[in-house]
């Protein structure tokens, strides 16, 4: 005897909080987008508040590419133990605490490059 399926038996609905999580991790991405790229422009005086050199700023800029990696494998394992929601949470309030220790820097002291690169390297691995 052969069966036959129709097609109401697998009619796919979308989760209203799919598009929640989604958007969750937008706006997560470009808040990141923001971080990683807002010192490029200004290397110059960004050097010239924190008192360090050219190559200095460049390299706080360069570790976003390269934490990518041990992020990502942090972010996998993550989302294998507690799931997509709950980690893209996590990881929007650790980027909003390395931009709060970002703009911390500023203010606590102007020769804090080391309280900046650690904002960063936090943000980078939140990506």
């Amino acid at each position: 005897a052969t069966t036959t399926t129709t097609d109401t038996e697998f009619e796919f609905s979308s989760d209203p909080r799919r598009f929640r999580v989604l958007t969750a991790y937008c706006l997560c991405s470009a808040c990141n987008s923001f971080l990683s790229m807002s010192m490029s422009p200004i290397a110059e005086a960004v050097g010239d508040e924190y008192h360090v050199s050219l190559a200095a700023v460049n390299g706080l800029v360069l570790s976003f590419m390269i934490l990518y990696g041990p992020g990502t494998w942090l972010a996998s394992q993550t989302i294998r133990s507690y799931g997509l929601g709950p980690s893209i949470q996590a990881g929007a309030v650790v980027n909003l605490l390395a931009a709060f220790l970002r703009w911390a820097s500023l203010y606590y002291d102007h020769s804090s490059f080391p309280m900046l690169l650690f904002g960063t390297c936090i943000s980078a691995m939140a990506q």
